[in-house]
């Protein structure tokens, strides 16, 4: 971004002097007789030409406080930008959690719907089994126990009968109490069915009004963008604030750098303090051993420290990318895997690493892929977050930390899924396809740096 700042104050100062002279340069000529004979006519010239200088320093004293307008004006819209595509990172993440939890919904309510269907054949073969009985009763007498008592029958035939009747009875009690147990259960499931699908309406009508206020972070978004067009006019602007921008990532890798550096120090040191203490208790056991007769004791096992970080723009398509970083629990050394990283998202590389931008000459320190907004943008290695936040010519811009010097920068994202200090595996979702930061079309902006320095990510990766 040009320092309008220092232009304004430059820029008078030097037209001024020049003024200046031309006017000294004048009124020697006019000293010397060059200029009009006539002192009345050399009087009168030289009052117009302090006018016309008191004019032009009024002039340059306007163009100075334009340009400073202009520069508040630039850095008002770079608020504006980054206080929009802020909130759409929010409103993507906030998106993406109602859907997870209208699948979460889905999934609860095919579960209800299955036990209804069980309870209800449930029901169903129970009220045809207790059909047929009472049928069946019906056919060969429904006779109460008084019934067969008066009827004067043999008494161990009687005996027996009454034994009998009361073993149905029973089985008819309990089988119209497992019905009514069943229906209740059915009953239980329809209210909790259709209490999920209360919940899945609230948060269909919760995911709408996102999108709504999402499609109205985007429209403020664009508005951001284009007075920040309307302010970008040459080409050497451009070239300055991409210096500049490059300058501040260069130092905030420094700093990251420095960071995981003293992390590492601090991993070696604790390793080498749990060596020595392993040391010192095997000591004393060996001492305590040799103490001891007739008696022995184990040796307590030494503790293995590895001391190593095992974790640890031009339309031109230059190559098309159609696979993903695969997801991987174990954290593999970085070094070991040039040649076998792949690119963070699917779409078009359209710049190679360290040629010159076409707009300012300035040479590539990363690839630019051209996606579809929205895509899932993939961590290449396990690692940690180390930033993650909105940056001024990246927009949103995650940066992962993968031991050993090794870093991956993630830039334009329309919204970051991940924050600071989490850990990430190969293959995470990090971030959503964007066109952050002011750039022209969607995609992802991707480096690969060791010790801060860049390299080419192609060399490393395997396209497909």
């Amino acid at each position: 971004m040009p320092d309008f700042s220092m232009m304004a104050d430059t820029q008078p100062k030097r037209l001024s002097a020049a003024l200046t002279a031309c006017l000294a340069f004048y009124l020697a000529m006019c000293a010397s007789g060059f200029c009009v004979p006539a002192h009345a006519a050399a009087n009168d010239k030289t009052e117009t030409t302090k006018g016309d200088l008191e004019q032009v320093k009024e002039k340059i004293q306007q163009l100075a406080n334009a340009l400073k307008a202009s520069r508040v004006a630039k850095q008002d819209a770079h608020e504006a930008l980054k206080a929009s595509e802020t909130a759409i990172s929010s409103s993507r993440k906030k998106l993406r959690e109602i859907q997870d939890a209208q699948q979460d919904n889905r999934g609860k309510l095919q579960d209800l719907q299955k036990q209804l269907s069980l309870l209800q054949r449930q029901v169903n073969q129970q009220r045809q089994a207790l059909s047929a009985q009472l049928n069946q009763q019906y056919r060969h007498g429904n006779n109460s126990p008084l019934q067969m008592l008066l009827q004067q029958q043999d008494p161990a035939n009687t005996t027996r009968n009454l034994k009998y009747l009361g073993y149905l009875t029973a089985a008819h009690q309990q089988q119209i109490q497992s019905l009514q147990d069943n229906q209740e259960a059915i009953d239980r499931v329809r209210s909790a069915t259709t209490e999920q699908l209360h919940e899945t309406e609230r948060l269909a009508n919760q995911y709408s009004e996102t999108t709504q206020k999402l499609e109205g972070e985007k429209s403020r978004r664009t508005e951001a963008l284009n007075e920040l067009s309307k302010q970008i006019e040459t080409q050497e602007q451009q070239m300055v604030r991409l210096k500049k921008d490059e300058e501040a990532l260069s130092q905030l890798f420094q700093r990251l750098l420095a960071e995981a550096k003293k992390r590492e120090q601090e991993a070696l040191a604790r390793a080498k303090r749990e060596k020595e203490a392993a040391a010192k208790k095997a000591a004393e056991l060996a001492r305590n051993k040799k103490k001891s007769a007739g008696r022995t004791f184990e040796r307590a096992p030494q503790t293995n420290v590895d001391d190593s970080d095992s974790s640890a723009q031009s339309s031109t398509v230059i190559a098309k990318n159609e696979t993903l970083p695969e997801y991987n629990a174990n954290k593999e050394n970085f070094s070991q895997l040039r040649g076998r990283l792949r690119l963070p998202v699917r779409g078009d590389v359209i710049n190679r690493f360290g040629t010159a931008r076409a707009d300012t000459g300035v040479s590539w320190k990363g690839i630019f892929i051209r996606a579809k907004e929205g895509s899932e943008v993939k961590s290449v290695a396990g690692g940690q977050v180390v930033f993650a936040d909105w940056m001024r010519g990246f927009g949103n811009l995650i940066v992962i930390d993968h031991g050993n010097g090794y870093m991956s920068l993630y830039g334009n994202n329309e919204a970051l899924y991940k924050g600071t200090g989490q850990s990430v595996k190969s293959g995470d979702t990090i971030a959503a396809v964007g066109n952050s930061g002011g750039n022209a079309e969607n995609g992802v902006y991707y480096e690969l740096r060791r010790n801060s320095i860049p390299f080419d990510p192609l060399q490393w990766s395997t396209v497909r």
